[in-house]
């Protein structure tokens, strides 16, 4: 990763590395959590996201902070995929604005993967939760999120 100090010129750094950590992060079904077509799945997914809110956002500021690496159970592998989900989202609506992020990878990661998430990514999966699942209405594509 590049660091903190340098300025991100365009969001195409930052996207490249939500992919790779995309990619980096283990397959398996969390045990946790029902399969997928259970009625109340969202909302079991949305209880274990608020009991470990805090841990994972810790890990998500330290990865943002090194280049370490760190172990993830499959529930909380699930549970960051959502998160890079929701990050890709402001990450893109950002560049369309096509201003610069005006800081750098590393706080900008941090910023995406912890600190909105925080704020307004763990509403989001509770209201997609309330829709059994279902995109907004206003973002059928999920590119566009809401306030």
């Amino acid at each position: 990763m590049s660091p903190g100090a340098d300025r991100l010129e365009t969001y195409d750094e930052a996207m490249n590395m939500l992919r790779w950590l995309g990619e980096q992060l283990p397959r398996e079904w969390p045990p946790e959590l029902p399969p997928e077509d259970t009625p109340d799945f969202w909302f079991t997914a949305c209880k274990h996201e608020f009991a470990t809110r805090k841990a994972i956002s810790a890990k998500m500021r330290r990865l943002a902070a090194s280049d370490t690496s760190f172990d993830l159970s499959a529930l909380e592998a699930w549970l960051v995929r959502r998160r890079i989900e929701w990050a890709a989202q402001l990450a893109l609506a950002a560049a369309q604005t096509g201003k610069a992020p005006g800081m750098g990878l590393r706080e900008f990661l941090a910023y995406l993967l912890a600190d909105s998430w925080e704020t307004d990514g763990c509403q989001g999966l509770w209201k997609h939760a309330e829709r059994d699942g279902k995109p907004h209405p206003e973002n059928p594509d999920g590119l566009h999120p809401l306030p």
